[in-house]
């Protein structure tokens, strides 16, 4: 590939591993395809706050974080004014999400937003919490999920993921959110660069062993993440080691996306009703808004499947007031869902064309001047987004319980890229 450049950072293509688009025959490293630059810049260069500046809830969340990481190796966490903010506008969306509701109908929701950790809390309280207890319960629940993780299986799961975020080597910076109105109590903690990375082997990164939690050897000469020259791209140097590391490859394995960027398309006629109808419905919509057609990736299908499955599990009996939409914290894909009660079984063409219809109705709510993330748009813009070319998706139903499940690759809704991304019919 001598000569051509990645169109993701402009640098030359040769210098790392690239993956060529076949119907654009772009080229892009594999570790630009997922992150942007822009996105992640202010978080490398905001500087720590200063601990004594925080309030009691942030202080203590900060020490009681910082103390339970000590016990797995993992080096003390810089506070993030960044971070908090963002942690603060969640915050702010679970208690108007849950305002008025019993203490039966809660509903906990990951932020879509991409480029950073998340960890959350939901509780019902009868009475208000001090900001030491609030902090050391919020901290003890997350840490809780040890007791469930498998250190020799080494991979992501989401029954114990707010505790390997928590304790996650490769993050150095965090942000926390707390807020309660009547009985509805919320903590939100932001972390930057995110943990659960699957292809990171979790008893280095999340487990216990002893030592450094990042590469030595290679700072000022060598990005400590992909190995190549410093010089060759805007770099962040880490002030408590020294390590130098490329902006575009803080976030992302090369070893999670390459088997996405090399799987074949699917062919579309081996697919069942509701996928084919669902891609077909998918590029219709995208070509309104002059993105190109996406292909079917069995992976993201396979990783929607698994997603439905938890989400049936998790609303199993539940009555049509209590049903619970979460999303997956796993890095590395877009998704969107859908959950609804139905009074009947759905077929193929009906529940593909619903779902589809849904997720495209918040264009209503996406402004095309200001270009930026918002939740109440998030569905709409990774379906158009110009910059993904694979989905995979699931559905099912149990009952009047009705799922789908849409992953995308690369991944849309990032900050920076939406003039980019999501065009104008």
């Amino acid at each position: 590939m001598a000569g051509k450049l990645c169109v993701r950072c402009g640098k030359a293509a040769e210098l790392a591993p690239c993956y060529t688009r076949p119907d654009t025959g772009e080229v892009y490293h594999f570790q630009c395809i997922m992150i942007s630059v822009k996105l992640e810049k202010p978080f490398a260069l905001e500087e720590a706050s200063d601990v004594e500046s925080l309030g009691e809830f942030q202080k203590i969340s900060l020490e009681q974080i910082n103390n339970l990481r000590a016990l797995h190796h993992s080096p003390a966490l810089t506070w993030s004014n960044l971070l908090e903010n963002h942690a603060k506008k969640w915050v702010a969306h679970l208690l108007k999400q849950n305002e008025g509701r019993k203490e039966e109908e809660l509903q906990l929701s990951h932020d879509s937003y991409q480029g950073m950790g998340e960890t959350l809390y939901l509780q019902w309280c009868k009475s208000t919490l001090s900001p030491m207890e609030a902090a050391t319960r919020v901290v003890e629940n997350w840490y809780s999920e040890e007791k469930a993780f498998d250190y020799e299986a080494n991979e992501y799961s989401y029954h114990f993921s707010h505790f390997c975020q928590l304790i996650w080597k490769g993050s150095w910076k965090v942000g926390v959110a707390t807020g309660q109105i009547g009985n509805v109590f919320v903590t939100v903690a932001n972390y930057w660069p995110p943990g659960n990375i699957q292809s990171c082997n979790y008893t280095t990164w999340a487990g216990q062993t002893e030592g450094s939690s990042l590469k030595n050897g290679m700072a000022g000469e060598k990005c400590a993440r992909c190995g190549k020259a410093a010089e060759l791209a805007p770099c962040y140097t880490r002030p408590d080691t020294g390590e130098v590391y490329h902006y575009q490859c803080i976030m992302i394995s090369v070893k999670l996306e390459k088997p996405i960027a090399l799987e074949p398309a699917t062919n579309i006629n081996s697919l069942g009703e509701f996928q084919r109808v669902g891609l077909e419905q998918h590029n219709k919509l995208r070509a309104l808004h002059h993105s190109p057609p996406l292909t079917w990736s069995k992976i993201l299908e396979d990783h929607a499947k698994k997603w439905v499955a938890h989400l049936l599990a998790l609303n199993k009996g539940r009555a049509a007031n209590e049903l619970e939409l979460q999303h997956d914290s796993y890095q590395g894909m877009g998704e969107n869902l859908y959950l609804q009660s139905c009074g009947s079984t759905l077929d193929s063409y009906e529940a593909a064309t619903r779902v589809t219809n849904n997720w495209y109705s918040e264009e209503e709510d996406f402004d095309y001047d200001r270009n930026e993330y918002t939740h109440d748009s998030s569905h709409f813009c990774q379906l158009v987004w110009k910059g993904s070319w694979k989905v995979g998706m699931a559905t099912g139903q149990i009952g009047d319980t009705f799922v789908t499940v849409a992953n995308y690759w690369p991944a849309g809704n990032i900050q920076s890229w939406f003039i980019d991304n999501v065009l104008r019919k």
